[in-house]
Formats: C-alpha cells, sequence, structure tokens
C-alpha cells in the first residue's frame, strides 16, 4: 500500500468479484472457458512474481521522484518571489 496516500480511505479487495467471472460467464462457448482457465493458470505461476517484482521496482522509483518534484516545485515558487 503506499503509504504517501494516507488521507484516502482504504479499499478492501476482494479476489472474487461475481461480475468480472468470466469462467461462469454464460455467453461464453465451453472452449473459451477452457482458454481462458490455462490463460488465468498461467498469469498466476509464469508472470505473477514478475508483475509483483516490477509493482515494487515502480514504488521504490517513484517515491524519490515525487519527492524531487516536491523540492523542485518549491524551488520554483521560491523564484516568483
Amino acid at each position: 500500500m503506499d503509504s504517501r496516500l494516507t488521507e484516502f480511505r482504504p479499499i478492501r479487495i476482494q479476489r472474487y468479484v461475481p461480475e468480472l467471472d468470466l469462467l461462469n460467464n454464460p455467453l461464453l462457448k465451453s472452449n473459451e472457458k477452457e482458454f481462458l482457465a490455462a490463460f488465468y493458470e498461467f498469469l498466476e505461476e509464469e508472470l505473477d512474481e514478475d508483475l509483483r517484482a516490477l509493482e515494487e521496482l515502480n514504488y521504490l522509483l517513484e517515491e524519490p521522484i515525487e519527492e524531487k518534484k516536491k523540492t523542485a516545485g518549491y524551488k520554483d515558487h521560491e523564484k516568483t518571489f
């Protein structure tokens, strides 16, 4: 969780959202559901760890950049006076 956003109420995320459950969608054919099941399995097994690592890396890079923006904005503000 991004600790810089303390003013916002945390959103509770549940893993299962019925409206987004494509595997139980009556409009999909059985072969489409099988493809989705295999695709979801691939995402969880092969990509989940990498995506989490990228998310962490992004956070580590983003935090110093935000501090630089604040500092630069403050310096620009000082110049106007």
